[in-house]
């Protein structure tokens, strides 16, 4: 029995994931993905739609920002039976590079004989000349779209008429392994009376004084932890038991929430306790 490629175009996956689950498209910073639910789940459709071939590997295609890959993506490169490809964003925030990668591999794979199947999650006409070379060297390729049916319109057409079968998932699928963090949370009105010193600074246009800013930063941290979504939690405190360091997406993040508090800059002072109040709250979840 032959072997199944699984390829993984990732701005697919989060931009029609969103809207499946939410209805609307949801920027990627505000996405958080289970790394091994999304794999766990591309195994159980490899397995429905080539009736159990085995897998020689998935490639996950993603482009990374000019800071490098974010924790998802460097805890998916680090995955069992998975090859990330990165590819980059452009000055919009658009992935280049990526669906010209999708087609190198699936004709090299081809090719040489490594496959079978190919199962391919993406939507981009641009793949469908790789999904043509395959089929020439006799491979199988499914698709995989995101949504209820065809007239979601989220795939090229052409694509689509092009695979030998299809499976699409539905939002019970998609919400199995993507969910959407909460958007950025401002410290709570409450009644305490460093809160309600700082929320006076703030409607006058002024910095909270250093007393005042330890309160509101810390509070800062606490609600930022509250609001983390499970998968975001579980992946820090995973993170934070062998690392000193918070992972720059939530780090700056963190920071940016504490000087919109405070109205001013934070001192290297101030940027350390915020940074170990987070990580206290985390490790104490």
């Amino acid at each position: 029995m032959g072997r199944v490629g699984i390829f993984v175009d990732a701005g697919y996956l989060f931009a029609q994931g969103s809207v499946t689950i939410s209805g609307d498209e949801v920027k990627r910073h505000f996405l958080s993905l289970n790394e091994q639910a999304v794999i766990a789940q591309l195994i159980a459709s490899a397995n429905e739609l080539t009736g159990g071939a085995p897998l020689l590997r998935i490639y996950w295609y993603d482009a990374i920002s000019l800071k490098g890959p974010n924790l998802e993506q460097k805890r998916l490169a680090s995955s069992n039976n998975l090859k990330f490809r990165a590819g980059t964003l452009n000055g919009s925030g658009q992935q280049k590079g990526v669906d010209s990668m999708i087609v190198i591999d699936m004709i090299e794979l081809a090719r040489n004989h490594a496959i079978s199947d190919a199962v391919l999650l993406s939507g981009d006409e641009d793949v469908r000349v790789g999904v043509q070379f395959a089929q020439n060297y006799g491979v199988r390729v499914h698709l995989i779209g995101i949504g209820v049916d065809a007239e979601s319109q989220n795939q090229s057409e052409s694509l689509w008429q092009e695979a030998d079968m299809h499976l699409r998932w539905t939002a019970d699928v998609v919400s199995g392994f993507l969910s959407i963090r909460q958007a950025p949370v401002k410290p709570a009105q409450v009644a305490e009376e460093p809160a309600v010193v700082g929320q006076a600074a703030a409607a006058n246009g002024t910095a909270a004084n250093d007393e005042q800013a330890v309160s509101i930063i810390s509070r800062v941290a606490s609600e930022f932890v509250q609001a983390l979504v499970h998968n975001d939690l579980v992946l820090l405190k995973q993170h934070l038991a062998s690392k000193t360091m918070i992972p720059p997406e939530f780090d700056a993040k963190l920071l940016g929430k504490s000087r919109e508090a405070i109205h001013r800059q934070l001192t290297p002072a101030e940027r350390k306790m915020a940074r170990k109040s987070f990580i206290e709250q985390v490790k104490s979840r």
